[in-house]
């Protein structure tokens, strides 16, 4: 942040609408559009997340433990108690599920 940007922001107090008023005439356009950003994030993340949440539970343990805890395939089958193969097959069905999740079909 430039310095008269960081003395308009430390100057800025509750009771004067006018040095909010100042800031949001001079850098609203870079505001929104951080807001703007931000809120498009949360709203494709909230998407992602139903449609995970929306495989079936088996799908969704080995998806959990390859993909975000990064187990190999052989430590997810060990703490699943199920053969490597299984393991394979489930995230290969999780992630035939989730290739609809793409920048067209997201928010």
């Amino acid at each position: 942040m430039a310095s008269d940007e960081r003395e308009l922001v430390d100057g800025l107090h509750r009771d004067d609408p006018g040095a909010l008023a100042a800031l949001f005439d001079r850098y609203g356009d870079r505001i929104y559009n951080h807001c703007f950003r931000r809120l498009g994030s949360e709203a494709r993340m909230r998407a992602v997340l139903a449609q995970v949440e929306a495989l079936p539970e088996r799908e969704r343990e080995v998806l959990g433990l390859v993909a975000w805890a990064g187990l190999s395939y052989e430590q997810a089958a060990a703490a699943l108690d199920v053969p490597v193969g299984t393991v394979r097959s489930r995230l290969s069905r999780a992630r035939a599920r989730l290739t609809d999740l793409t920048e067209e079909n997201l928010p």
